[in-house]
């Protein structure tokens, strides 16, 4: 399979990388030139090489792996490796052995929560987390708890800041020595902020010895996910929000955690990928993993950085001159220089349902409602960008926005 060459260059859209050469990795754009896309927070456009490694696994290569006896199949067995080995070095964890292959964050969110509680959970014990992070984050655990009811176990809200990241007052008063599970989000699915965790970890170790459990779904394509500077003992991702297919994703576990669970439920410690793939794994869901591990390495998680912090000010500045546009939470209303390419706001006297529907009938897709949150909230709209958006396009969403309420007065 080709390798594409992505040269980084000045052009009308952005100082920092050609954006437009870009663009052109993503068959759907050439297939849908009208179309606006812009929530990729829910999921994100798939390059080339993605697309064409799956084309090339159901054509080419179908075989199973592990276990076979003949050179293609285990050729095929090879490349998983690799991808696992590309995944390692991407999030730069010690060993291949703490990368388990999963269906996605939802799934592994709800697997964490019944395994941690078998384990670690005694009576009286508690769990922190925010009930403002994504549902599947949360509701796995309130179902866990409700169902040890004879421990008398607890969820312990955090709280948000008005600025929509951690009160880290309040969550660091609320530790204790029953405090044995924290789960924290690296970036905001709904507020876009990143939320101080590799500060806020440190503070959990040193006051107790709970598991602390990360989800990186929003992180993984917009800002560097290094597993050994957040030092979490588990950390989560879908392949479908960095340009992989769906039903695809990575947990990265500390050996040692991952050691604790398997002398619990299992009999084969040798193995340490048991407890999280079983069967025959989602092949083509792997390859895809590892050809957008490398889409983004050739990009540079950096430059994708930089640039969403470029839109994201662009995005946020042009509808600061829209007088009816209020911001939920967020790079919008907090004072940093901050921005990973999400933004929510409503327009007044609007339902946000009607903007979205209005906007679709221009081709214009965005996110509406409450985000997946678990807590009851206000609706908002959630604008989420990535490497291939164009200040074009938000100069066009903004006129957009602006005709709707023109038209409406």
């Amino acid at each position: 399979m080709a390798q594409s060459k992505l040269p980084s260059g000045k052009n009308q859209h952005s100082g920092i990388m050609n954006i437009e050469k870009i663009r052109c990795e993503f068959p759907f754009f050439k297939n849908n030139p009208n179309v606006i896309y812009f929530d990729n927070a829910a999921t994100t456009q798939k390059p080339k090489i993605v697309l064409e490694k799956i084309n090339d696994y159901y054509t080419n290569q179908c075989y199973n792996v592990n276990r076979g006896k003949y050179k293609p199949a285990n050729d095929l067995s090879l490349e998983i490796d690799r991808s696992r080995q590309k995944i390692c070095d991407f999030i730069n964890a010690n060993k291949v052995e703490e990368v388990h292959f999963i269906n996605g964050a939802s799934s592994v969110a709800n697997d964490l929560s019944i395994l941690l509680s078998g384990v670690f959970l005694k009576p009286l014990d508690e769990v922190l987390l925010c009930k403002s992070d994504h549902k599947s984050t949360v509701s796995p655990w309130i179902h866990v708890l409700d169902t040890m009811k004879e421990k008398e176990c607890k969820i312990v809200p955090i709280l948000l800041s008005p600025s929509g990241d951690y009160d880290e007052n309040d969550l660091y008063q609320k530790l204790s020595n029953k405090t044995k599970v924290v789960i924290l989000t690296h970036i905001h699915n709904v507020h876009g902020m990143e939320m101080n965790i590799q500060e806020i970890i440190k503070k959990v170790r040193e006051k107790t010895n709970a598991k602390i459990i990360v989800d990186a779904t929003q992180s993984i394509a917009h800002t560097k996910v290094d597993v050994q500077e957040i030092d979490a003992d588990a950390l989560y991702f879908s392949g479908h929000k960095m340009f992989a297919q769906t039903g695809i994703g990575i947990l990265w576990m500390k050996e040692e955690t991952n050691q604790e669970l398997l002398q619990y439920f299992c009999y084969d410690n040798q193995n340490p990928h048991q407890l999280f793939e079983k069967g025959t794994p989602n092949i083509s869901g792997i390859l895809s993993l590892g050809c957008a591990t490398d889409f983004i390495t050739m990009l540079g998680i950096e430059k994708i950085e930089q640039y969403l912090l470029e839109l994201t000010t662009y995005l946020i500045n042009n509808l600061k001159k829209i007088e009816s546009v209020e911001f939920d939470s967020g790079p919008a209303v907090c004072s940093c220089k901050e921005g990973y390419g999400i933004v929510s706001f409503k327009v007044d006297g609007y339902h946000v349902s009607e903007i979205a529907e209005a906007l679709s009938f221009q081709n214009i897709f965005v996110r509406a409602d409450t985000q997946c949150s678990y807590n009851e909230r206000n609706s908002y709209l959630r604008v989420s960008l990535q490497i291939y958006n164009t200040k074009e396009e938000i100069d066009r969403f903004i006129k957009a926005i602006t005709q709707i309420i023109e038209w409406s007065v």
